[in-house]
């Protein structure tokens, strides 16, 4: 027998609370909705723009697409982790370019370390040289893909726990698909880059 869906609102969200339905407190505020369940191809209802606009409708579209497996949201951030890591590849092809006849002394390592040299005009010039050798990138577009990748890593590896206890609490829910020696030895893990 299937039970109930259970969703709670988080910001502009919808989370699951079916996994732990038992966490859903006394005092918990509940909206509950009993559905007539009438399945039937979209052109069979007459009255779709009356069934749409009556807010006390819940409707679930099911396109029979098999080959969508992630929500939007996981599709956007598994699109610009693909982005950022072609990016990263563009990089590796650069600093091999830009390094190539260069003496030990002249080369760079990051194209961090790149961007604070190009301030010279000679650098500058070679930079764009080799933008322009792989594939006709010119230097704005070069600062662009720069603070794009930047702004997503700053996304992604920020520090956003200040203590041990919400660095747990992070862990509780991510740990809903890892196996219990993971989960024990990021535990550890934990402890010991909060450990003061």
């Amino acid at each position: 027998m299937e039970k109930a869906k259970i969703l709670e609102k988080v910001g502009q969200c919808w989370n699951d609370v079916n996994v732990n339905p038992g966490g859903v407190q006394p005092d918990d505020k509940v909206t509950l909705y009993k559905l007539n369940i009438q399945e039937k191809p979209r052109g069979e209802i007459a009255n779709w723009n009356e069934v749409v606009n009556d807010y006390s409708n819940i409707i679930i579209l099911n396109r029979g697409n098999e080959t969508e497996m992630m929500c939007r949201n996981e599709n956007l951030r598994d699109a610009i982790d693909d982005v950022c890591e072609i990016i990263s590849q563009w990089y590796s092809h650069f600093l091999y370019h830009y390094n190539v006849i260069l003496y030990e002394v002249d080369r760079v390592n990051t194209i961090k370390e790149l961007m604070d040299r190009s301030v010279d005009l000679n650098t500058r010039g070679r930079i764009e040289k080799v933008c322009e050798f792989l594939g006709g990138i010119t230097f704005n577009e070069l600062i662009a893909i720069g603070c794009y990748k930047l702004r997503r890593n700053e996304r992604v590896h920020k520090m956003k726990w200040s203590t041990q206890d919400n660095a747990l609490n992070r862990l509780d829910i991510a740990s809903i698909k890892m196996s219990k020696d993971c989960k024990q030895a990021i535990d550890k893990c934990i402890k010991i880059v909060y450990k003061t």
